[in-house]
C-alpha cells in the first residue's frame, strides 16, 4: 500500500509539474509512456476501492491524493488532457510545437469527401436532413470572441484563438436555436441536437489542435449550457457524455454517424434494378466496417460507445447478409467475431506466410507440402497422388466405419 501510495503521489507530480518541451521526447518512448499509463492505473484502482464512504488508513490518504487531483482534472471523467497530449503525440496526431497534421480549420466541407462524392452521385446527398444542417450550421460565421477566453490560459492549447472563434460560432447558432429547429421540423430536438455536436467534431477534428485545446472547448460549452439555463431557452443542447476526446477520435466518430445516417437511403439505391453504381460504395463499406474493429479495439476510454451502438443497432446478421451479396468477398460477416483483431486477418499476411499457417495443423498427413495449382498442359508430367488433397479425397471416397474417429477431419 505504502509502495503504491508512493508511486502515484510520484506520477502526479511529474505528469502536471512537467514541462511541456519534453512530451515529445516522452511520447516517444515506450517505456516513459508505459510509466505514464501505469500511473494512471494506480488511480482508478484506487477510485475503486476507495469510495467516498470507505474509510481506512490507506483510503485516507488516497482521498487526500485524489481532491487534489481532481483539481488538476476539473471537469474530465476519465483522462486529464495531459495524459490524452502524450498519448496523442505517440500516435503521431499532433506535436507539441505546432507542426500542423490536420489543416488551419477553415475548410467548410461537410461529409467526408469520398463519401459525399458517392451520395451525389445517386442524389441522395440532399435526400436526408444532415447534410443540409451542417451547411446551415456553416453559415453561422464571424470573429466574435466569448469573454470567457480571456480566462484560458493553458500552456498545451496551441489553437486558442480558433477554439474560442469556433465557440463564438456556437455561441451565435444557439441564439438562433429555436429558429434552426423550426426550419427542419421533422428533426426532434434531441435530433437536432446530436447533428450539431457532430458538426463541432468535424470543426474540432478538421485542425491540429491538442487534447486540451478540445478539453477547454467543453468547459467553455459547459459554463455557456449552465447560464442559458438559467433563462427561458425552449430547447436546450449540450454534450452529456464527453470522454476527453483526441482529434483523430473527433473525425472517427463523425465519420462513422454520418454513414449510419445515410445507410438506409443507399440501401434504397441499391435496390433499384437500373443502379449499376451499388458497386462502387463497397470499397467505402469495407473502410467503415474496418473503422468499427478499430473503434471496438481502442474504446478503452469509452470514447467511440455511442457510434458502436449505433453500428450494432443497424447490422443485424440479416442486414450482414443482405451486404455480402451486394459486397461480395469483402469479409462484411467477420465485423462482430471477437477473435479477430481486424475485418480481414488474412489480407495481412503473405500467400507463403499463409500457407505455412494453414499446414501447420494438418501435419500427421502424408506431406506438408503444399504444391501450387499447375497449369492443364502440365498436368500429365504431375503426380497428384502425391498432393495432401489427394490422401483425403481417399480416404473420404472410401467406405466409412462406423464409430470410427478420422483424423482428417482436423
Amino acid at each position: 500500500d505504502i509502495y503504491e501510495l508512493k508511486n502515484i503521489f510520484d506520477y502526479s507530480e511529474l505528469i502536471y509539474d512537467g514541462d511541456i518541451k519534453v512530451y515529445n521526447e516522452i511520447s516517444n518512448n515506450s517505456e516513459y509512456l508505459n510509466y505514464f499509463k501505469n500511473g494512471l492505473n494506480l488511480y482508478r484502482r484506487g477510485k475503486i476501492r476507495c469510495p467516498s464512504v470507505k474509510m481506512n488508513e490507506y483510503c485516507n490518504e488516497f482521498n487526500e491524493y485524489a481532491n487534489n487531483y481532481n483539481n488538476y482534472e476539473k471537469k474530465l471523467p476519465y483522462l486529464s488532457c495531459r495524459e490524452k497530449f502524450l498519448s496523442s503525440l505517440l500516435k503521431k496526431d499532433t506535436t507539441s510545437n505546432g507542426e500542423s497534421l490536420r489543416g488551419d480549420g477553415t475548410n467548410e466541407d461537410t461529409l467526408d469527401t469520398v463519401f459525399h462524392t458517392l451520395l451525389k452521385k445517386d442524389e441522395i446527398d440532399e435526400k436526408i436532413d444532415l447534410n443540409k444542417f451542417y451547411k446551415l450550421l456553416n453559415t453561422y460565421n464571424g470573429t466574435h470572441i466569448p469573454n470567457i477566453c480571456d480566462s484560458l490560459n493553458d500552456k498545451l492549447m496551441i489553437k486558442k484563438d480558433y477554439i474560442c472563434k469556433l465557440f463564438g460560432r456556437v455561441e451565435n447558432i444557439f441564439k438562433k436555436w429555436d429558429d434552426i429547429i423550426k426550419v427542419y421540423n421533422k428533426l426532434d430536438p434531441k435530433e437536432s441536437c446530436s447533428y450539431l455536436n457532430y458538426w463541432i467534431y468535424g470543426k474540432l477534428g478538421g485542425v491540429d489542435s491538442t487534447p486540451c485545446d478540445i478539453d477547454n472547448f467543453y468547459f467553455m460549452w459547459y459554463d455557456y449550457y449552465i447560464d442559458i439555463s438559467r433563462n427561458n431557452t425552449k430547447n436546450k443542447c449540450y454534450i452529456d457524455k464527453y470522454y476527453g476526446f483526441n482529434t483523430d477520435e473527433l473525425r472517427n466518430k463523425k465519420k462513422m454517424f454520418d454513414f449510419l445516417v445515410y445507410y438506409n437511403s443507399m440501401k434504397d439505391k441499391f435496390k433499384e434494378t437500373k443502379n449499376d453504381s451499388k458497386k462502387d460504395y463497397c470499397p467505402y463499406i469495407k473502410g467503415i466496417f474496418e473503422l468499427y474493429k478499430l473503434m471496438e479495439r481502442e474504446n478503452d476510454t469509452n470514447s467511440y460507445t455511442e457510434e458502436l451502438k449505433l453500428f450494432r443497432n443497424k447490422f443485424s446478421n440479416a442486414e450482414l447478409n443482405y451486404l455480402e451479396e451486394i459486397c461480395p468477398d469483402m469479409c462484411l460477416h467477420f465485423v462482430f467475431n471477437k477473435k479477430l483483431k481486424t475485418l480481414c486477418p488474412f489480407e495481412e499476411f503473405s500467400s507463403s506466410e499463409l500457407v505455412k499457417e494453414k499446414v501447420k495443423p494438418c501435419g500427421n498427413l502424408v506431406s506438408s507440402k503444399v504444391p501450387g495449382r499447375t497449369h492443364k498442359n502440365n498436368e500429365e508430367g504431375y503426380n497428384f497422388s502425391s498432393l495432401p488433397s489427394a490422401t483425403v479425397y481417399k480416404k473420404l471416397n472410401g467406405e466409412v466405419i462406423t464409430d470410427y474417429y478420422y483424423s482428417i477431419c482436423e
